[in-house]
């Protein structure tokens, strides 16, 4: 029985975090002050993103200026919440109990019953596009210069975590966990290689609440496709480390490959928690699985689901 063997040091779930490398990255205030990551930094996010499946980067002193500034964070807070509630609203129109429902709209969608987080996002399709409401296109214009502010860190890492390929922004948008939203299962945002999505928190998160987002450590070389997994395999996946990084200075970079497992923490706290994202893709990849392309929640033949 293959089931058997003993457990050596390969297969899916193996991760040893001691022989490892770090997974979180303190930058440096010339290079925030530069606006991109010297080449030792960029060459070990890259190495973290191979190894972990994900990296973080951020000021060395909390509290101190960020990747992105104080500035740019408010703003896109702003724009992003004023933009929600709007959303949200279209929703109930619809008929939906956004507290309660899933739902999938080109704009925006809710995953979980009763999860309490929506993904609201830019649409690509022309038809939705075009019913683009003054609050909606303020929050693009946000997550467009959040794009370009983030392009000359990113975009060195990419490229040497991943030489084969070339990358370039398939959507923008942000997640948003309401106040009592409940901790999520471990998740992949999708099977395909070749997808990084970049989170930049607009609010502090502690490690101690819960707060942030949890990974599994390597699951992204796991085979998520696979129609049977052993037991030694699931032995191993169940085993693998986790952890919930900290990142207590709003405006740091979260860089995740799209397969790794995650979870995001509940939301004890009396406000909301969001994170904006742009998402990376090689030359073929595309998510097609968290949005419909064009079911707009303007839209009076909207359905919202799929």
């Amino acid at each position: 029985d293959d089931d058997d063997d003993d457990d050596d040091d390969d297969g899916a779930g193996w991760f040893d975090v001691d022989r490892a490398c770090s997974y979180t990255l303190n930058v440096s205030a010339q290079e925030i002050e530069s606006g991109a990551p010297n080449d030792e930094t960029a060459s070990s996010a890259a190495e973290s993103l191979r190894q972990h499946g994900f990296v973080i980067l951020q000021p060395l002193v909390v509290g101190s200026s960020s990747i992105i500034s104080r500035e740019d964070v408010v703003a896109l807070n702003d724009a992003g919440e004023t933009y929600l509630n709007e959303l949200l609203d279209g929703v109930k129109a619809k008929g939906f109990d956004p507290s309660r429902d899933i739902f999938r709209f080109s704009e925006i969608c809710s995953r979980a019953r009763a999860g309490l987080r929506y993904d609201y996002t830019r649409p690509e399709h022309e038809d939705v596009k075009a019913r683009v409401t003054p609050n909606g296109a303020r929050a693009h214009t946000q997550w467009q210069t959040l794009e370009k502010l983030i392009a000359p860190w990113v975009e060195p890492i990419l490229a040497r975590a991943y030489v084969d390929e070339t990358f370039t922004v398939k959507s923008v948008g942000c997640v948003t966990s309401e106040p009592g939203a409940p901790e999520q299962h471990f998740h992949s945002d999708g099977r395909i290689f070749g997808i990084v999505n970049v989170f930049v928190p607009l609010v502090a998160t502690s490690a101690d609440a819960a707060q942030g987002t949890a990974f599994i450590h390597g699951s992204h070389r796991w085979d998520h496709d696979a129609a049977y997994v052993t037991s030694k395999e699931a032995r191993k996946q169940a085993a693998a480390p986790r952890c919930l990084p900290e990142m207590p200075t709003p405006g740091s970079l979260l860089l995740y490959d799209y397969r790794v497992m995650h979870k995001g923490g509940a939301n004890h706290s009396r406000k909301r928690r969001p994170l904006a994202y742009v998402m990376y893709g090689a030359k073929d990849a595309a998510d097609s699985w968290n949005f419909p392309h064009n079911d707009s929640v303007w839209d009076e033949n909207s359905t919202g689901v799929l």
